[in-house]
């Protein structure tokens, strides 16, 4: 083609795409330099970033001028040692009430005649039996020990002792439970203690139409020669006159 000629449609066509390539590799070329900058530029912070870090950890492995490796050990962790106490245990244990008039031992003297006082209850009846309490006052200043058996004995009209009373264990109305221990009973000043006296007051015996009366009764504490006649309201004496062991209290058993 001439300078002058004019070009064809072919040659037009074919300059175009020419430029159009031209255009495409350029814009590629831009965007690999673009993509290289900015690689380079993440390079170089990670390499800003791991440099300090790399140096300090060599620091740490190095020591003096040697370069003799150290190792460094932490501490172990602190341990704290809890020390639990419990609570002091208090134990309440009951309370026992000894009873004022006896106790299992005592180291109080026994009461002589003179220490006590002497009186004969009211009768009392059932099963055609008969008894009284004989009771034991404590009238002296200090305690004093009462044990076993009273000596009591029924009088006749002119003061004589005519019928003497059984010494026994139990009774119909009073007395201890069979193979129990007679106590002795311990007096405080003022303190009385008892003993049961019984008898049975039905005629029981053949031909036997009534029973001689008693209105009086002869009592000796004991382990004591001082005896004291009391009064009787009503001893109906048939047989079977007995006597039982002074208790604490004023019941008779």
């Amino acid at each position: 083609m001439t300078f002058h000629d004019q070009p064809t449609q072919d040659e037009l066509g074919r300059a175009a795409r020419r430029y159009e390539a031209t255009v495409r590799r350029g814009r590629t070329l831009r965007r690999r330099r673009r993509l290289v900058l900015g690689g380079r530029g993440a390079l170089v912070v990670a390499v800003a970033i791991a440099l300090p870090l790399t140096l300090s950890s060599g620091a740490g492995h190095r020591s003096g001028s040697t370069g003799t490796s150290s190792t460094t050990t932490r501490p172990p962790p602190a341990t704290v040692a809890v020390t639990t106490t419990a609570p002091p245990t208090t134990t309440t244990r009951p309370t026992t009430t000894v009873p004022t008039t006896t106790t299992p031992t005592s180291s109080a003297p026994a009461c002589d005649g003179n220490a006590v006082r002497v009186t004969v209850g009211l009768n009392i009846g059932a099963g055609g039996h008969g008894g009284v309490v004989v009771s034991f006052t404590n009238i002296s200043p200090a305690a004093c020990t009462l044990h076993g058996y009273p000596q009591v004995a029924a009088l006749d009209a002119a003061g004589r002792p005519v019928v003497k009373a059984a010494h026994t264990l139990l009774g119909y109305l009073y007395g201890l439970r069979s193979g129990s221990r007679v106590p002795t009973v311990t007096l405080k000043p003022g303190a009385t203690a008892g003993a049961g006296l019984e008898w049975i007051e039905n005629p029981a015996e053949p031909g036997q139409s009534s029973c001689p009366t008693y209105h009086s009764v002869l009592v000796t504490p004991p382990n004591t020669v001082t005896s004291v006649q009391q009064p009787i309201a009503h001893l109906y004496l048939c047989r079977d006159f007995e006597v039982h062991p002074i208790l604490p209290g004023t019941s008779g058993s």
